[in-house]
């Protein structure tokens, strides 16, 4: 009788361990798939990983950008924030956006874009934009602006 009991606190022990082992496993992958790609991206500019991290950019996006300048901001925003796990890099769904932002963005990209935040600055934060191509996913649009804008313009 007393084996049973032990053999049950044993039992309900190792379900709460495994609940959040799974948890915290689950946790790193709750970012969604276009806000990787962001943070994929900074991860190959701090790297030094220019072509990589060139990669992850539309054509369009590059066209007027100078890749030096471009792979040198990139990680100085990384390096001001400490890392990219203190960036905050998340998708804000449309729910969470200005109405007008919506209407520029789906003029601006058609159908099928996510916007990314990170913060870069204690009072900047970074936009980006993000859509599928035939292969992969392309950060194809992208502007640092002033917290006090963010949350005047950008957000519901």
């Amino acid at each position: 009788m007393h084996l049973h009991k032990g053999f049950e606190y044993l039992m309900k022990r190792l379900g709460l361990f495994s609940l959040v082992v799974c948890c915290l496993l689950l946790s790193g992958c709750m970012n969604s798939v276009t806000a990787r790609i962001v943070e994929d991206m900074y991860m190959a500019a701090l790297n030094g990983d220019v072509d990589t991290a060139v990669s992850y950019f539309s054509e369009d996006y590059l066209a007027d950008k100078q890749l030096d300048e471009l792979m040198s901001e990139l990680t100085a925003d990384v390096i001001n924030m400490e890392g990219i796990a203190f960036m905050n890099i998340i998708e804000l769904n449309e729910r969470k956006l200005n109405s007008e932002l919506i209407e520029q963005l789906d003029n601006s990209y058609g159908e099928g874009w996510h916007f990314i935040i990170a913060k870069v600055a204690q009072d900047h934060i970074m936009t980006w934009v993000v859509q599928k191509g035939s292969a992969q996913y392309y950060i194809v649009g992208g502007e640092e602006v002033h917290v006090d804008k963010y949350n005047e313009e950008i957000l519901k």
